[in-house]
């Protein structure tokens, strides 16, 4: 599967379910914007201790960025024998693995405790965290994705996305995948963004015909993919899109601005 087609499987997870009618500029996810990193995956397999990898990227023009990125277990579970084992398993009594990512083979987190961390770092400072591995009801699959953030003010404009992740046996392992940072300029949008944005879809749910409502002029490309990542049908400047040859179910509408490069993705539901 290519990376653009997991990167489409992955935003069904985590992409709000539209109203009957939509507007695409009322959303606040960050499935949007100029792209900084694209797609980045990796899968860590009994590390029998911490790798780190970190991800580079310049900021310097964005007002703010979102991270979004989907992590999994690969079909194990949190609970039970031959499992996962969170930082709560690790230890007995009062000594119990603290859960620090900054110390995870410290006392009884040492040959036991598996975690997958990501961490969002500008101007040397921390602005997301997030950690898979450091609850018992943790999912075995979920989408982390950051609120939009303000990008710093100060002597640096390289940001960077830090992956820590261990595992202790070579049954278990930990993935990331359709690691993406997104950048949000407001202030210097252009006329293809706002076209974009301005997009209206109905009805959703919908049964028959999709229909697109844009500015005149706009110059964009209609594609839906399913949730395996695979191409349904596509076409440039459609006011409408038939779906009788579609089975119920979810499916994603990618929206790409041909003038600049921009891109909404948005779920539409199948319903007969």
């Amino acid at each position: 599967m290519s990376s653009f087609a997991k990167f489409l499987q992955c935003m069904v997870v985590f992409v709000a379910v539209l109203t009957s009618c939509y507007t695409l500029s009322a959303q606040t996810d960050c499935a949007s914007g100029r792209i900084l990193l694209d797609n980045l995956s990796n899968t860590f397999t009994g590390t029998d201790a911490v790798i780190e990898e970190a991800h580079a990227f310049d900021y310097s023009s964005c007002d703010s960025i979102c991270i979004s990125m989907v992590v999994h277990t690969n079909g194990l579970s949190w609970i039970g024998s031959g499992n996962m084992e969170w930082h709560g398993e690790c230890g007995f009594g009062a000594d119990i693995c603290a859960g620090d990512i900054e110390n995870s083979t410290s006392g009884p987190c040492e040959n036991c405790w598996d975690f997958l961390a990501a961490k969002l770092i500008m101007n040397d400072s921390v602005y997301y965290l997030n950690v898979l591995g450091d609850a018992e009801d943790d999912p075995d699959s979920t989408v982390w994705y950051s609120d939009i953030i303000k990008t710093p003010v100060g002597n640096l404009d390289s940001g960077r996305v830090v992956i820590s992740a261990q595992t202790w046996a070579n049954n278990e392992s930990l993935s990331y995948e359709a690691l993406t940072v997104f950048c949000h300029n407001v202030s210097t949008a252009t006329d293809g963004q706002q076209a974009l944005s301005e997009i209206r879809l109905f009805p959703n749910p919908a049964s028959d015909i999709l229909y697109i409502e844009s500015d005149p002029g706009t110059n964009y490309k209609a594609s839906i993919w399913d949730i395996t990542g695979t191409l349904v049908t596509s076409s440039h400047h459609a006011k409408q899109i038939e779906l009788t040859s579609l089975l119920s179910g979810t499916y994603l509408i990618v929206i790409d601005d041909l003038d600049d490069g921009h891109r909404v993705v948005e779920k539409i539901l199948v319903d007969r």
